[in-house]
């Protein structure tokens, strides 16, 4: 009886960690956000030359990994040119995206870099808000110059950037399947031992 109980109760533990469906509503660490050309854009908004509102689609390169910081260039996205002021530019993050909640993410290591340069936005403004139906996602994020003391961001000037991705995730590394279809089999022995015992 105790087997059976302790069987149920890996079981129960597996699926819930293994299954799709268990990750409805929150992104979870290891899972890669993949956004498209035509989903992904990048805004700034003043330019050294004058008020103009500047843009550029980004390309998924490797996507944005949750719960691990992508210090490398390029790394999340494929080099862009900027379509007003021709400045490219990509992006990379000096500290993990993490999980907040079922509809934030903690975006204070997120970086835009210009013309070679990084520009970190600060925590202060460090939050993006993002929904996730168990296969598709969209993220938002904006920063605004005065929640850093109304310093622009390098040849750009950038006093105002928007950032909007969607796309795919993939899901956790086959290496949590691995696990868990591990554990199984080891239940499995386990019940073995118990049925030649008695």
């Amino acid at each position: 009886m105790k087997t059976s109980r302790l069987t149920g109760a890996v079981c129960a533990c597996v699926l819930a960690l293994v299954a799709p469906g268990s990750q409805a509503v929150m992104l979870q660490n290891g899972q890669i956000l993949l956004f498209t050309t035509a989903a992904g854009s990048e805004a700034s908004g003043i330019a050294a030359g004058g008020s103009v509102f500047d843009s550029t689609s980004l390309e998924s390169y490797n996507g944005l990994i949750i719960g691990t910081a992508q210090p490398t260039i390029p790394d999340i996205d494929q080099l862009w040119t900027s379509n007003v002021v021709g400045v490219q530019g990509n992006h990379r993050t000096t500290s993990a995206v993490t999980v907040i909640d079922g509809t934030t993410l903690d975006f204070s290591g997120w970086v835009m870099i210009i013309a070679g340069s990084d520009y970190a936005f600060g925590a202060q403004q460090g939050v993006a808000t993002y929904t996730f139906d168990g296969t598709y996602f969209t993220l938002d994020y904006v920063w605004d110059a005065s929640y850093n003391g109304g310093l622009g961001l390098g040849p750009l000037d950038v006093s105002r950037y928007t950032l909007h991705l969607a796309g795919t995730v993939v899901p956790v590394p086959a290496a949590v399947w691995l696990f868990g279809s591990g554990l199984l089999g080891l239940v499995g022995v386990a019940r073995k031992k118990t049925l030649h015992a008695a």
